[in-house]
């Protein structure tokens, strides 16, 4: 599989710990999608358009489109960060975030991928 499209829906949340007021705190946030719809180009066509319509393209990019669930799509997404003021306006934040995405289908072979990545952000 070169690319995949996907449009999902499933389970997400944020939890958020003041501490010392408000100024400071802690959040938590996952994402679990539950379902979704996964479509590809046309395995024999992979990078050929013929027609430059938006129709067009738009059947050129999503050939089969197949409603996949948890099974074949597993994808997790979290981020653990913690926020603090840098001047009386903005706020920064620093923290983890991950990212695994499993996809299995019919017409190619499963792909894997995981993620760690340390962040560092400021709030304007």
């Amino acid at each position: 599989m070169y690319w995949a499209n996907q449009l999902q829906t499933g389970v997400s949340s944020r939890t958020v710990y003041g501490l010392q007021g408000q100024a400071r705190s802690l959040f938590w946030e996952f994402n679990l999608p539950v379902i979704g719809l996964l479509s590809r180009p046309n395995i024999e066509r992979d990078y050929k358009i013929d027609d430059f319509s938006f129709r067009g393209i738009l059947q050129s990019m999503h050939h089969q489109p197949k409603l996949i669930g948890l099974p074949h799509n597993f994808q997790v997404h979290s981020r653990i960060g913690y926020n603090f003021p840098i001047s009386q306006k903005k706020q920064a934040q620093v923290g983890y975030h991950f990212d695994h995405m499993q996809v299995s289908t019919h017409y190619s072979n499963q792909f894997i991928q995981s993620s760690h990545q340390i962040f560092i952000g400021i709030n304007l």
